[in-house]
């Protein structure tokens, strides 16, 4: 049961594990098990680690729970989490910040984080550019180290040139099919 006040997402990010098991690093793997490359702000590129707690279904599944909120109306009477309140889970700290437990920040899930956050707007139906222009949106907040490339895409100046790859990265990962249905797809 769902507490009042509470979506259905947000009582399940909750109860999330300790900061340990949460930032348990596991490498990041595609429907067929294949390891999934991410670009780190400084330009590198290496396999992606993600929070063994929040793997890339999590997000596919969230993303098309909040699209089934916005598309009908719950006649079971649980709160629902729609699109943009999801979109807001994202926070700095945020049940869905794949980066940030507990007021800690794991760097190792940067490039996750993004990759986390297109494959939830895809998911959620989202078009890609809408996507792109969120994460630009609070890019323009953020104050990142002047040795961090932006503004690759002129589209959106304020995003990191390796956010923007990874959130294209897995918005088309999800809608190709290829974002593991489980954490079970294997791996290296």
């Amino acid at each position: 049961m769902i507490a009042s006040g509470e979506t259905r997402l947000s009582s399940m990010t909750m109860r999330r594990m300790p900061v340990l098991a949460q930032s348990q690093a596991v490498p990041v793997v595609d429907a067929n098990g294949n390891p999934v490359l991410g670009v780190n702000p400084d330009g590198s590129i290496t396999p992606m680690l993600a929070p063994a707690s929040l793997p890339p279904s999590y997000y596919a599944q969230s993303g098309e729970l909040a699209s089934a909120m916005d598309d009908s109306s719950v006649s079971n009477g649980e709160a629902g989490l729609s699109v943009p309140a999801g979109l807001a889970e994202f926070y700095p700290g945020g049940p869905l910040d794949a980066q940030r437990f507990n007021g800690q920040f794991f760097g190792q899930f940067t490039a996750y984080s993004n990759y986390a956050f297109g494959i939830y707007t895809s998911a959620a139906g989202l078009s890609l550019d809408d996507a792109l222009a969120g994460a630009n949106a609070v890019a323009g907040l953020a104050n990142y180290p002047p040795n961090f490339p932006r503004g690759g895409n002129s589209n959106y100046p304020n995003l990191l040139n390796s956010n923007y790859t990874n959130i294209v990265n897995g918005y088309g990962a999800y809608a190709s099919g290829g974002v593991c249905p489980s954490n079970a797809c294997g791996g290296p």
